[in-house]
């Protein structure tokens, strides 16, 4: 009592054969949340252009180093989140194709385990995992990285001319 269980502990023999339902409910409430992420990152990088693009704007018209560097302070925060939704996304993404034997009734249905993949990418069975994975979706990396480089470009030919 008072300990946190995997969603196989509260399935039986029986209910592990009869898991097609459940399987398909998942699976369903997977993709949806995987459709989700792809919104959220597509907003994340629109914040990120508008902001970053509008401060090197006024950086330029001002006169200013400081909103250049801002641009890419910002841009490599905006990165940031946007790959940490990757992570999470890559999460759901495991969970989904390990659906996918359940739903052709190739293996039983293992009961709800979406967490024990959230605890996965999070690095809490392969630490430093979550920071891997960042890294390894370029395109999420590069177009914050464009920015963060005009930005701080920008900022170095104004101190040096």
């Amino acid at each position: 009592q008072g300990q946190i269980r995997s969603g196989k502990d509260f399935m039986d023999q029986q209910t592990a054969s009869s898991g097609l339902p459940h399987a398909i409910d998942e699976y369903r409430i997977i993709q949806t949340r995987i459709a989700e992420f792809d919104n959220l990152a597509i907003t994340i990088k629109s914040w990120s252009l508008t902001t970053s693009g509008a401060a090197i704007g006024v950086g330029i018209l001002q006169h200013s180093a400081a909103l250049y560097l801002l641009a890419a302070a910002s841009s490599c925060l905006f990165w940031y989140l946007e790959a940490l939704n990757k992570v999470f996304q890559s999460a759901l993404i495991d969970r989904s194709i390990d659906l996918e034997p359940m739903l052709r009734g190739e293996t039983p249905y293992d009961g709800v385990r979406t967490g024990d993949y959230f605890a996965r990418v999070t690095g809490a069975e392969e630490p430093g995992r979550a920071v891997k994975i960042m890294f390894t979706y370029i395109n999420v990396l590069i177009p914050h990285a464009f920015i963060s480089v005009a930005g701080i470009a920008l900022y170095a030919a104004y101190v040096v001319f």
